[in-house]
C-alpha cells in the first residue's frame, strides 16, 4: 500500500465515521443541524454563541455516536476543540465502526494543530483502533498512522506527549516498522533516534530532522551553533544529516551543514553511498554534481 493510497483510505473513513451525507440523525433538535454545519464549517463564533445560549450542545452525540468534538477534529478547528473541551466534553469519546477518538481521527486526517489541541488536554495518544481495509489492522495507534502518512510533525508531537514506539499492531509491526515500509526516510530517522536516545536526548535530533525536512536552513543553523556534534550525527544505517539534505535535494541546508563541518565522504553502511550520491539517486543531478565538487576541492586541499 502506497502513502497516496492510505491517505485515501483515510479520506474514505472520515466520510464512514460521520455518516454517507455528514448529517445529524433526524431525531434530534433543528439547532443540533445548525450546530454540526458550524463546527464542520470551522464557524467558531458561531459555534461559541450556540454554546453560551445551549452549553448542552457539547454533549450532542449524533450518528455513530460521534461528538461535536469528532466534528472539530476532521474539520481542522483547534478553536473549536478548545471551545468543546473547555465545556467539559470527554476527549476521548469513540465513535463510528471503527471506534475512533477525535485524536486518532485528527492524526489520520493529518491535521496537527488540532492533535495538539487534543493532547495538551490529555488525549490518550496510546489509544488502540481497528484500520479496515487492504493494509488496515487491528491495534492501530495514532504513532503507527503518524510513521505510514510520513509525518514526522505528527511523530514529534505524540513522542513528546507519551506515545510509546514499542507497540504492534495486529500485523506484528510497530511505528517504526510501518516507517521502514511506507513512511519514507526522515520519519524513520526520527523514529530510530527517539528509539536509541530515549525522548529526551533524542528531541533535539529530532527537531534537526524536521528542520532538514523543510530546508529551514536558518533553524538547522541555530541547531548546530547549539549543538555542533549533531552535523556529524550517526543514524542507524550510517545516514548523517548531510545525506538527509541531499536526499530531499536542499542546497541551502547542504551548505549551512558544510559550515559545520559536516563530513562530505561519510557512507551508509548498506548502499556505501555518500551524500553526493544520494543526491544523484533521489534524482537531485545538480546537487550532486555541487556536493562532488566541494568534495573534490576539500580533497585537493586535504589530502
Amino acid at each position: 500500500m502506497t502513502r497516496a493510497t492510505n491517505l485515501v483510505r483515510c479520506a474514505a473513513l472520515a466520510v464512514a465515521l460521520t455518516g454517507a451525507t455528514g448529517a445529524a440523525p433526524a431525531e434530534l433538535p433543528p439547532a443540533a443541524y445548525a450546530f454540526y454545519d458550524a463546527i464542520t464549517q470551522g464557524d467558531t463564533a458561531t459555534v461559541k454563541n450556540m454554546l453560551t445560549d445551549d452549553p448542552q450542545l457539547a454533549t450532542l452525540k449524533y450518528k455513530n455516536d460521534v461528538t461535536p468534538l469528532h466534528a472539530a477534529a476532521l474539520a481542522d478547528e483547534p478553536r473549536t476543540v478548545e471551545l468543546l473541551l473547555r465545556r467539559g466534553v470527554f476527549v476521548d469519546a469513540r465513535a463510528g465502526q471503527q471506534r475512533m477518538t477525535p485524536l486518532f481521527l485528527a492524526v489520520q486526517q493529518g491535521h496537527a494543530r488540532v492533535a495538539a489541541a487534543l493532547l495538551d488536554n490529555r488525549a490518550d495518544p496510546n489509544v488502540t483502533c481497528s484500520v479496515p481495509g487492504d493494509g488496515g489492522a487491528d491495534n492501530m495507534r495514532p504513532l503507527h498512522v503518524a510513521a505510514i502518512s510520513g509525518r514526522t510533525d505528527l511523530a514529534d508531537l505524540l513522542i513528546q506527549h507519551g506515545a510509546i514506539l514499542g507497540p504492534k499492531s495486529s500485523t506484528g509491526e510497530s511505528a517504526l516498522d510501518y516507517a521502514h515500509r511506507l513512511g519514507g526516510i526522515p520519519v524513520t530517522l526520527m523514529l530510530e533516534a527517539y528509539r536509541s536516545l530515549g525522548v529526551v536526548r533524542g528531541r533535539p535530533v529530532a527537531a534537526l530532522i524536521r528542520a532538514i525536512e523543510t530546508s529551514d536552513s536558518a533553524a538547522v543553523d541555530r541547531a548546530l551553533t547549539k549543538r555542533p556534534e549533531f552535523a556529524n550525527f550517526a543514524f542507524d544505517g550510517g545516514w548523517r544529516p548531510l545525506h538527509l539534505a541531499a536526499a530531499i535535494g536542499s542546497q541551502s541546508v547542504c551548505n549551512v551543514l558544510l559550515a559545520h563541518h559536516a563530513d562530505l565522504r561519510a557512507k551508509e553502511t548498506a548502499t556505501q553511498m555518500t551524500p553526493a550520491l544520494r543526491a544523484y539517486d533521489a534524482g537531485h543531478s545538480a546537487l550532486c554534481e555541487y556536493l562532488r565538487r566541494i568534495e573534490a576541492e576539500s580533497a585537493a586541499t586535504h589530502p
